[in-house]
């Protein structure tokens, strides 16, 4: 799967998710089930509505190959959160690393974007370093 970029807000108040897709046979894209609209250029922005604190988003990318991709967004409805250098930072469920941060914004803000550890390619990588369970 050639992938999905999804593009950092440049603002204080995430009210899209916007990126674009680089998989020359098509991708199709699902934001919390349900489908959303890729531009010929591969392009997309999906309206969303972001409630009082952090709100978790899906977005599930599936290939002409039917392989599928899932990244979980946090969007925050006011300042505050992953920061742009961040990248390599744990995301953690109680005192357990599930993810590292892969990328947030200059303004600390919005959308942050974490790579799964659980995944088969993420443990086959780690397995070379590290025990895992």
């Amino acid at each position: 799967m050639s992938g999905v970029t999804v593009i950092p807000p440049s603002s204080d108040s995430v009210r899209s998710v916007d990126g674009v897709t680089t998989d020359a046979h098509g991708v199709t894209l699902k934001l919390n089930g349900k489908g959303v609209v890729v531009q010929p250029d591969g392009s997309f922005s999906v309206p969303v509505d972001l409630f009082e604190g952090t709100n978790l988003v899906t977005l599930e990318a599936t290939d002409g190959a039917s392989n599928v991709m899932t990244t979980e967004l946090r969007l925050a409805d006011k300042p505050g959160g992953v920061c742009f250098g961040d990248s390599g930072g744990p995301r953690l469920l109680g005192n357990v690393v599930v993810a590292v941060t892969s990328t947030g914004n200059k303004n600390c803000t919005g959308q942050s974007i974490s790579y799964r550890l659980d995944t088969p390619g993420a443990r086959a990588f780690l397995s070379a370093f590290v025990a895992a369970p």
